[in-house]
């Protein structure tokens, strides 16, 4: 899994592609980030900004019983249990 870059790194890029002054490949190019990185950026950046539809960040927060349930049945097997599991499947 790639590396999550720093979140000022991240402003910098924006903000210099919002300047318009090059073009988005080559903004991507010069910070060592591919090009779709760099739209994807944009485009949440957008959304945060309340500029595009979508869901933000804040937004996109599952519930809590989301992931602590599944979680509790895991840690309640015994580890015989979890290893005949993952045979039959």
């Amino acid at each position: 899994m790639p590396t999550a870059y720093a979140r000022e790194f991240r402003q910098d890029v924006v903000s210099i592609a919002r300047k318009g002054q090059m073009p988005i490949a080559q903004v991507a190019k010069d910070f060592g980030i591919t090009a779709s990185c760099l739209r994807r950026r944009l485009a949440q950046d957008d959304v945060e900004a309340g500029i595009r539809p979508g869901v933000t960040k804040a937004e996109n927060v599952p519930p809590a019983s989301c992931w602590t349930l599944p979680i509790r049945r895991v840690n309640a097997m015994g580890a015989s249990d979890r290893t005949d599991q993952t045979r039959a499947a």
